[in-house]
């Protein structure tokens, strides 16, 4: 990168590849979800998760190929062979990463919505009482229990806010050991600025934080709807902030050298 139109034009090139697996991931966890709640009500909230397996392959797609963008940016678009190693490196980083986070992130899931079945059974269960019917069929009380999960714990909102924050969270994640990566082999200081992606409903601190520059190992601040502050390393950093930073947050994260940065000061 070595102009801010170029800048520019690499956070956009994120931002639509971002969007475009946020969609391809949705629409298969939304199917998963509905074929979930199917299950959940007929066994009476015993079920089977894939969404492992769908989380799994999303992360390794979305993070190779992220990880070598960034990558590909910081060395001004120069692939040599010997680059090509980091790939598979990137690869077996971001299984190992994953496998560690995915499994808690999916039982959190998977327990969510069994909770929410429970509750809404019961909802319904107590609603039929209040009534005074003697007598409703099965079939009539389940058709009841998913019209409710449908347009909740099961419903397409709730599998787009899963796919915005596991894929901007992959991204950055992936992007940050990259740029790991090329400080190790170049060794000059290294900055990174954070990106707010607009959206229907943004958080006022995150947009605040938008084209911040800030040394890679400091902090940024981000303060929580609630005022309290959190310190970040970058959006959606794994290990620093809460849930009310990162659910549905389409933050990004942009690194770049030092010799970037003067010349972007120039």
């Amino acid at each position: 990168m070595a102009s801010k139109r170029q800048l520019k034009r690499f956070i956009f090139k994120l931002e639509r590849k971002l969007v475009r697996e946020q969609k391809k991931l949705s629409s298969k966890l939304y199917a998963e979800l509905q074929r979930q709640m199917k299950e959940i009500i007929a066994n009476d909230g015993i079920f089977e998760s894939r969404t492992h397996d769908i989380l799994m392959d999303a992360y390794l797609t979305i993070g190779v190929e992220f990880a070598s963008k960034q990558f590909d940016a910081l060395t001004t678009g120069d692939y040599t062979k010997t680059d090509r190693f980091f790939l598979e490196y990137w690869k077996e980083w971001i299984e190992n990463f994953v496998t560690i986070r995915v499994s808690e992130k999916v039982k959190n899931m998977d327990d969510w919505s069994v909770k929410r079945y429970t509750e809404i059974k019961q909802q319904v269960r107590n609603a039929i009482t209040e009534s005074g019917t003697l007598s409703v069929p099965n079939e009539v009380i389940a058709d009841a229990i998913e019209e409710k999960l449908g347009t909740g714990v099961f419903s397409r909102n709730r599998a787009m806010t899963i796919a915005r924050t596991e894929t901007s969270a992959i991204a950055n994640e992936a992007k940050s050991k990259s740029a790991e990566t090329w400080a190790g082999q170049n060794g000059q200081k290294q900055y990174k600025m954070w990106v707010h992606r607009a959206s229907k409903d943004p958080r006022e601190n995150h947009e605040y934080l938008d084209g911040m520059i800030l040394p890679v190992e400091e902090y940024f601040q981000v303060v929580a709807q609630d005022g309290e502050p959190e310190d970040m390393l970058y959006p959606h950093d794994p290990n620093n902030g809460s849930a009310k930073n990162k659910v549905n947050c389409n933050c990004q994260v942009v690194y770049m050298s030092e010799d970037y940065v003067n010349q972007l000061n120039n």
